[in-house]
């Protein structure tokens, strides 16, 4: 695997993986300290990757929830105040005849 990196960002990585670097465990066949270092760090950008995906569906869903719900509130309202008005008209109706 080869990458090419430009700028700062040689230095960025460099970083992450001299700061993610551990000495290997023994059930680990790659004896790349380097290599199990960058495979740490996307590992856990993939886990906080899928949480943030997963809190963001969760928002969504929460959010068309409450919409609906809305919708439903501001829907009863209106048939409550319709019912109410054609009450009013019925009554003032049958008292004028």
């Amino acid at each position: 695997m080869t990458f090419i990196l430009y700028g700062e960002q040689f230095g960025i990585v460099e970083r992450a993986i001299a700061k993610s670097t551990k000495p290997r465990e023994a059930s680990n066949p790659n004896r790349s300290p380097q290599g199990n270092a960058l495979a740490a760090i996307c590992a856990e950008y993939q886990s906080a990757s899928l949480k943030s995906s997963l809190t963001g569906a969760a928002y969504s869903m929460s959010a068309q929830r409450n919409d609906a719900m809305g919708h439903f509130r501001t829907h009863a309202v209106q048939q409550v105040v319709s019912y109410s008005t054609n009450q009013s008209l019925s009554r003032a109706a049958s008292a004028e005849w």
